[in-house]
Order: structure tokens, then sequence, then C-alpha cells
């Protein structure tokens, strides 16, 4: 095998580990938004609902 790819010895096919982007981060940040966009269309949710405005009836 090593004559066919033209090498002399056994390497190593292990590559070190390379510390990436924090991805935790961003993560957070979406979910973050998320979370916001939700609880500000709940709350908008709840008020209409106490003060009787309904955007339909059935």
């Amino acid at each position: 095998m090593n004559q066919l790819f033209g090498r002399e010895k056994d390497e190593s096919a292990f590559v070190p580990f390379v510390q990436g982007p924090d991805r935790r981060a961003a993560g957070m940040f979406i979910t973050s938004v998320i979370v916001a966009a939700l609880s500000y269309a709940g709350f908008r949710k709840y008020r209409a609902q106490q003060q009787g405005i309904f955007p339909f009836r059935r």
C-alpha cells in the first residue's frame, strides 16, 4: 500500500484537533431571539384578550 501511494513509511492518519469558532454563542443568540418573539406575541395575545379585542368571531 505504501508503494501504491508513494510513501516510504507508515504515517499516522489522525489529524490534531483544531479549536473552531464557538457555536454556543450563536446558538444562544438565535434561541434568545426566538424566545423573545414568542414572548412578545404571547403578551400581545394576552393583553388583547384582557381588553376584549378579538380579531375574528366564529
